[in-house]
């Protein structure tokens, strides 16, 4: 046996012996299980939902924000259902407050960290006096998490998927840490070829940040601390980042992130005039027709010079190690970007869910 898997086993043996002290009806392994399993639920739901809501934003069919109010949305009713029945499922599992106790989850507050946001010092003024408030309590806080990563993935939409700001004051999202030297431009996409970019970004960011945080819960339930798992699935992880870049690249095309991406407002034929207007709005406004990937040329909407750009960060977002300086200019930078913020969310969601050994088998970013 390798030290790390005798590491484990102790460590697994241990929780077995608190649990065995408990209260009969108690059971922390299985609370646990249930909680892992039920926000894995949850989380899913909620990506994949967010996914398909703002592609039918850009497309104008579906009006913004996403998800919208769950009385009128789908997305936002299936978001809800999937959310009440996790925490139908973690009370009827977790006895409040023995196993709660076990598996050094907060029993009387929600207060796990100190909030950088509106939205998480909400979820921080929570109660927790039963396990369906429990649920409740970790839901909230993963979905600030998440609506962060989803403002990141679909840029265009950033201030509207938080609520209207991206710092502390959001009232959705967890605080974006860098915004770059300019705000993507905030605007629907339409049906076209940089929305097409825009899904396959997302969508595989989404796949990659769930496929890393499933080996990362597999690992925690079986006593492996995040270092051990790391280290035993190098490779698996190393074949994500692949496939990620891979899907990417063939949804994308040879796009460039750019916060605002290049057009030309058509006017008569293919005429145009310079100073450009500065919007597509003041251009349909003025009468024109704006022309994507297109710039005015002596006069004529000519095609963009060198690689097409997707409206997107300037500086990674989320880059807790660089300090708002890791700087995008090529498409490779922003796929290493994304995988750089779903490994920093992940770990986030982590330490949340596993804060046994007072966070150091998880800890928090």
């Amino acid at each position: 046996m390798t030290h790390t898997k005798l590491i484990a086993g102790i460590a697994f043996a241990a929780t077995i012996i608190v649990a065995a002290a408990t209260p009969t009806n108690a059971d922390p392994i299985k609370c646990q299980k249930t909680v892992a399993k039920s926000l894995a639920s949850y989380k899913q739901i909620y990506l994949k939902m967010q996914l398909k809501c703002w592609n039918l934003v850009n497309l104008g069919d579906f009006p913004a924000p996403c998800p919208g109010d769950p009385l009128t949305s789908k997305f936002a009713a299936k978001i809800e259902t999937k959310r009440e029945k996790a925490a139908l499922k973690i009370a009827a599992a977790c006895v409040y407050p023995d196993d709660l106790t076990t598996l050094e989850f907060h029993t009387a507050d929600c207060a796990y960290s100190t909030p950088d946001s509106s939205a998480e010092t909400a979820c921080a003024a929570l109660p927790v006096s039963n396990g369906s408030e429990f649920s409740e309590c970790l839901a909230c806080l993963k979905t600030a998490e998440l609506a962060e990563y989803t403002s990141i993935l679909f840029a265009s939409h950033a201030v509207e998927n938080c609520g209207g700001a991206l710092d502390s004051t959001s009232t959705i999202c967890s605080n974006i840490d860098c915004t770059g030297t300019t705000l993507p431009d905030q605007r629907t996409l339409g049906d076209t070829s940089e929305n097409d970019c825009q899904r396959s970004l997302a969508k595989g960011g989404i796949k990659y940040l769930l496929l890393r945080e499933k080996v990362m819960e597999k690992c925690a339930l079986k006593g492996f601390t995040r270092a051990d798992c790391l280290t035993m699935f190098a490779d698996k992880f190393a074949a994500f980042v692949q496939k990620n870049q891979a899907a990417v690249q063939k949804g994308c095309g040879v796009r460039d992130p750019a916060p605002q991406a290049p057009f030309c407002c058509k006017g008569t034929g293919n005429t145009c005039t310079l100073p450009s207007p500065e919007t597509r709005e003041q251009c349909i406004s003025d009468g024109g027709d704006p022309q994507e990937d297109k710039v005015c040329n002596a006069g004529s909407c000519d095609p963009v010079m060198g690689n097409k750009k997707l409206t997107w960060w300037d500086t990674c977002p989320e880059d807790d190690t660089a300090m708002c300086t890791t700087t995008l200019t090529q498409q490779d930078d922003m796929i290493a970007c994304v995988q750089a913020t779903a490994n920093t969310i992940v770990d986030e969601l982590t330490c949340l869910q596993f804060p046994r050994n007072g966070g150091a088998d998880y800890p928090c970013p």
